[in-house]
């Protein structure tokens, strides 16, 4: 029996499923679109969650199955496409990883963990010795992002490190996952590379004052301003850099993202609002699926500082 919590991922899981395939498998995706309707139906009388009247784990899976076939193929025949990488992979990997989480299954760490590899071997196809998964040119990148230049991204390197760290703190996590070497030095590889990232964008900053700021969308300079989701995603995979590290010097910059965030917060009708670049109306050039990677920064951010104001009163009461 799955809690209220889990419940709840279950639904998100095969809302970002459905999302995974709908690039590659729109027919399959629109027959099996109705399984969202109807969600009161979903648990039986034991609160067992039913897809379908079939057990939320043979029904994930045939889906997880559809995604991994249809992203085999597409890497297979383009092993190196950062556009891909950054709004398919990191996608697939993250939902391997809340996959196992509920069923306990580790062929899903395991495509996991093939995903990464993939990235890990593509990391820096440049030769710079400077981990990034960049839009070099029209061979090492995608020309659908061509208008923006061809050039690192940060969002881009963001969340396809958010996505290694999910494996990373799966696999340390979970003592049955940790027993394994291989999976442990797998795991700690990974956040090596991440590690590498994240400080090469240390010196990638812009102050605001002297509490705020956010990181530049690409290493080469700032070149399009604070743009949220852009910058936090880059706090979001260093914020999970320091709950494997406990290294202050991971939630410095992430704090002062999240002061500035803060800052620009608007209500309107009751309700907080935003601009996609900070400073704008929240109404102009208006995408809300964005604000799904703002969302988790400021939990985030916020669940961290609680943690780091705790242990600095239980720390003066000793």
């Amino acid at each position: 029996t799955l809690s209220f919590m889990d419940r709840l991922s279950v639904a998100a899981l095969v809302v970002t499923i459905m999302m995974l395939l709908s690039a590659f498998s729109t027919a399959y995706v629109y027959r099996n679109m109705y399984v969202m309707r109807d969600v009161e139906a979903a648990f039986d009388a034991s609160g067992n969650v039913l897809i379908r009247k079939a057990a939320v784990k043979d029904f994930l899976g045939e889906l997880l199955d559809k995604v991994w076939e249809s992203y085999s193929e597409r890497l297979e025949k383009r092993p190196y496409d950062p556009g891909f990488f950054a709004w398919g992979v990191q996608y697939e990997i993250r939902t391997y990883i809340l996959a196992y989480r509920l069923t306990r299954d580790v062929k899903w760490v395991g495509r996991a963990v093939a995903r990464c590899d993939h990235l890990y071997s593509y990391s820096d196809v440049n030769g710079d010795g400077i981990p990034s998964w960049g839009n070099y040119n029209r061979t090492y990148g995608n020309p659908r992002y061509e208008r923006e230049g061809y050039r690192e991204f940060g969002v881009w390197d963001g969340v396809l490190s958010t996505a290694l760290m999910d494996v990373v703190q799966a696999v340390l996590s979970d003592p049955m996952l940790n027993s394994s070497n291989r999976l442990r030095e797998k795991a700690l590889t990974y956040l090596s590379l991440v590690e590498a990232i994240v400080k090469r964008y240390h010196d990638c900053w812009t102050p605001v004052g002297s509490e705020m700021g956010y990181y530049w969308d690409s290493p080469s300079g700032d070149v399009v301003g604070p743009v949220t989701n852009r910058f936090a995603a880059l706090g979001i995979a260093e914020l999970k850099l320091n709950e494997i590290l406990r290294d202050p010097e991971y939630l410095e910059r992430p704090e002062r993202m999240a002061r500035l965030f803060k800052f620009y917060l608007r209500t309107d009708d009751g309700c907080y609002v935003w601009g996609y670049k900070l400073g704008t109306s929240h109404l102009r050039g208006h995408k809300p699926w964005r604000h799904r990677l703002r969302v988790p920064y400021a939990g985030l951010q916020a669940r961290d500082s609680l943690r780091e104001r705790q242990s600095r009163k239980t720390s003066a009461n000793l």
